[in-house]
């Protein structure tokens, strides 16, 4: 069964390369423009791990994964957080990726980092 992805950047074009990614590496990919629409996604989905934007609109990299953390169902979940900037301290990531980063990089992060049914 393929592992599920839920890519949230707020950046289409960045959104696209990573998904796209993701697609080749044969993942199952779920797209939001931001924390708020990636919410909806958390209804009885299994998501094996999420790849978020730290600075969005709306809802922030960090209150999803905080958001993410309090539903019992989704609490293993691991969330890999991208950014431009080197804040890295948040216990609720468990990996983070600077971008810009390599199609290869995200591949290897995301391989090491999925959550395993």
């Amino acid at each position: 069964m393929k592992k599920t992805i839920l890519v949230v950047e707020d950046f289409r074009s960045v959104r696209a390369m990573i998904s796209q990614s993701l697609k080749m590496s044969g993942y199952n990919v779920l797209e939001a423009a931001d924390g708020k629409e990636a919410l909806k996604f958390f209804n009885g989905k299994k998501i094996h791990l999420v790849l978020t934007d730290l600075d969005m609109p709306n809802m922030d990299g960090t209150t999803l994964a905080r958001k993410i953390k309090s539903m019992f169902a989704y609490r293993k979940t691991p969330i890999v957080m991208l950014t431009t900037k080197a804040y890295r301290d948040d216990p609720n990531v468990v990996d983070w990726l600077t971008k810009p980063v390599s199609a290869q990089k995200l591949i290897d992060v995301v391989k090491h980092n999925v959550l395993a049914d």
